[in-house]
């Protein structure tokens, strides 16, 4: 059950997701108008979390809390799915490749799974990465600097 409360003149919201106790601040003045768009809002949170479609990141964009989250419900989606985290398949992947490399490949290839490709894939189910994700990720490795200082 979520609760509107007051802190400093301000509306904050106290709820739990994923068996996490969450607080937001929301800078809405404590008024009863305000008491009021929020109380619908939290109706709406209530019901989506329900079901098992709230989005944290939708309702607090800003929140340190909402990557948090977001990893949260991926990991447990994971965990509830036969399907395997990307760190899962790359594990067998590799090892099922092995026999057919030489041991200098063998180094290279899962120093650079270990390097880029886990850091970034690693709890994620393997049938949530979509094409945007590697795009995302190849312009990351776009912005990596190699020690070299601009001249």
């Amino acid at each position: 059950m979520a609760s509107i409360r007051v802190r400093s003149g301000k509306l904050f919201v106290d709820f739990r997701y994923q068996g996490i106790r969450c607080r937001e601040t929301t800078f809405l003045n404590d008024t009863p108008t305000n008491q009021k768009k929020l109380n619908a809002i939290m109706d709406k949170m209530e019901a989506e979390i329900t079901l098992g479609i709230f989005d944290y990141a939708a309702y607090f964009p800003k929140s340190p809390k909402a990557d948090e989250m977001t990893q949260l419900k991926e990991r447990v989606r994971s965990v509830s799915s036969n399907v395997p985290t990307f760190s899962k398949f790359s594990q067998i992947w590799l090892s099922e490749k092995q026999v057919e490399w030489r041991n200098s490949y063998k180094r290279k290839v899962a120093t650079t799974i270990g390097n880029y490709l886990l850091p970034y894939f690693g709890v994620k189910p393997m049938n949530l990465i979509v094409k945007a994700d590697l795009l995302a990720f190849r312009a990351s490795l776009g912005k990596v600097k190699y020690g070299k200082k601009p001249r």
